[in-house]
């Protein structure tokens, strides 16, 4: 089975789908993997097991389905506010045939 992970970037009313890589994806400002304007401090979004660990001061602020968040696990349509942007995580499994000789 493989599966997918991605966010859905909205800012100013502009929606981006951003895929995300096996790992570690860190979002955050300049020098992060995905820039979220406004953001101050960090967020780590980890894919096995999804989960999302805020990574600075208390100036950092974020939330996830409006509640401030520290470190949580992640379920698809989870909503993540965060700088200037709301992230709406998503996940997908399919499975995969292999051929059996």
């Amino acid at each position: 089975m493989t599966t997918e992970h991605w966010v859905d970037l909205t800012v100013d009313s502009q929606t981006m789908r951003q895929p995300l890589p096996e790992g570690l994806t860190r979002l955050g400002g300049p020098g992060a993997d995905l820039v979220v304007p406004g953001a101050v401090g960090e967020l780590h979004l980890w894919s096995d097991p999804p989960k999302l660990l805020k990574v600075g001061d208390a100036e950092c602020l974020a939330l996830l389905n409006g509640q401030p968040v520290e470190d949580a696990s992640l379920a698809d349509g989870d909503r993540i506010q965060f700088g200037q942007a709301v992230l709406l995580y998503g996940r997908a499994t399919a499975a995969t045939i292999e051929e059996v000789p």
